[in-house]
C-alpha cells in the first residue's frame, strides 16, 4: 500500500505508523488496529493497507472511570478473541489501558510507547496535579504490565521518574529511543 500523504491521511494509526505496518507484514506479522470509532475513510484506508480494523469506545480527552473501564474491557475482548501474540500501545490514554487489557487477555508480549505524556503533565493547578497524579497511578499499572516501555526523550523520562510513573523497580523496562518510526521520506 501507499504511505499515506501529509494532509490526506487515513488516521494516526497508518499516518505514523505506515512504515512500522509494513515491516510487520513482511515478517508474517496478520497486524490489527484498535482504535476510536472513526470516520470510514480510516478503515477502509486500513483494510487497503492489510490492516483488520476494530474500534473500541475510546474518549481520548475524557475523565470518565467509567468511559475507561469499558474501553479497557473492549481491547481485552478483541485481544483475546483475535488470539493477538503482541501489542504495542501509544497515544496517552491507549497507553494507559491497552497493556492491563493485553495482559488480562493472555498477550505475550506488550510494548508500551511513550510518545509525549499529553496535556495531563502540563500545568501547575490544582486540577492539572490531580490529573498528573491520577495519570501517573495509570502508567504505573500499565507499564507494570509492559515487556518494554519506549520513551521518545530524556525529559519525559525524567517527568515518568519524578511523578512516580516509572518507579525505580521498572527502569530496566525503560528504554530512550530516538523517535517513533516516522517515515521522514513522507513527512
Amino acid at each position: 500500500f501507499k504511505t499515506p500523504l501529509p494532509g490526506r491521511s487515513p488516521g494516526r494509526a497508518l499516518a505514523f505508523r505506515a512504515c512500522l505496518t509494513r515491516r510487520a507484514q513482511r515478517v508474517g506479522h496478520d497486524v490489527i488496529a484498535i482504535t476510536a470509532p472513526a470516520s470510514a475513510e480510516v478503515p477502509t484506508a486500513l483494510v487497503e493497507a492489510g490492516v483488520r480494523w476494530f474500534p473500541a469506545p475510546l474518549d481520548a480527552g475524557g475523565m470518565s472511570p467509567m468511559s475507561d473501564l469499558n474501553y479497557r474491557r473492549e481491547v481485552e475482548h478483541i485481544l483475546r478473541s483475535e488470539r493477538v501474540d503482541s501489542v504495542l500501545a501509544y497515544n496517552p490514554k491507549c497507553l494507559a489501558h491497552a497493556p492491563i487489557a493485553a495482559r488480562r487477555a493472555g498477550v505475550g508480549r506488550v510494548i508500551g510507547m511513550v510518545t509525549g505524556l499529553g496535556h495531563g503533565f502540563i500545568g501547575t493547578g490544582l486540577r492539572e496535579r490531580l490529573v498528573r497524579l491520577a495519570k501517573a497511578r495509570l502508567y504505573r499499572r500499565s507499564f507494570a504490565a509492559c515487556d518494554r516501555v519506549l520513551v521518545q526523550n530524556a525529559q519525559d523520562l525524567a517527568e515518568l521518574d519524578r511523578c512516580g510513573a516509572l518507579p525505580s523497580s521498572l527502569h530496566a523496562r525503560a528504554e530512550l529511543v530516538p523517535g517513533s518510526g516516522v517515515d521522514l521520506e513522507t513527512f
